[in-house]
């Protein structure tokens, strides 16, 4: 199950996926059903600051086991030589760290390694992602 706000992302998904799609912005979309895994690859640096904490805070209530996030970040390069309009808070990782744990999500000894596992994988560096594991 997935939302976008884009149009266009849902009428281009692969059509099996599209039934499981609903078109909604970070600050109306709420799940029919909790979720257990929340996915958020390269959403929060799309997002203004406050839509980031509002939106985690409101996944917290409806979200069971954790959160996996990837977001960039300046210090990996993103935007170098030139500022992607799509990228409305391009923060470092601390930054990022510090606004989840603002919206309550946690990290315990296991999050934290797998946060590091998952971030060493060579598919995860060959795109330059940071990886963000999170416990509601």
């Amino acid at each position: 199950w997935g939302f976008d706000h884009s149009p266009w992302a849902i009428q281009t998904a692969d059509p099996q996926a599209r039934p499981f799609l609903s078109m909604a912005s970070v600050d109306q979309f709420r799940p029919s059903q909790r979720i257990d895994v929340l996915l958020a690859f390269d959403l929060f640096s799309h997002l203004t600051a406050e839509q980031a904490v509002a939106f985690l805070a409101n996944a917290r209530s409806w979200t069971n086991n954790c959160l996996l996030a990837t977001i960039p970040a300046p210090e990996d390069g993103v935007d170098a030589g030139g500022r992607d309009p799509s990228h409305v808070t391009l923060r470092t990782r601390a930054w990022w760290r510090g606004v989840f744990t603002k919206a309550g999500w946690r990290q315990d000894f296991a999050t934290q390694a797998a946060e590091r596992a998952c971030q060493a994988h060579p598919f995860v560096n060959s795109m330059r992602w940071n990886v963000y594991l999170y416990l509601p």
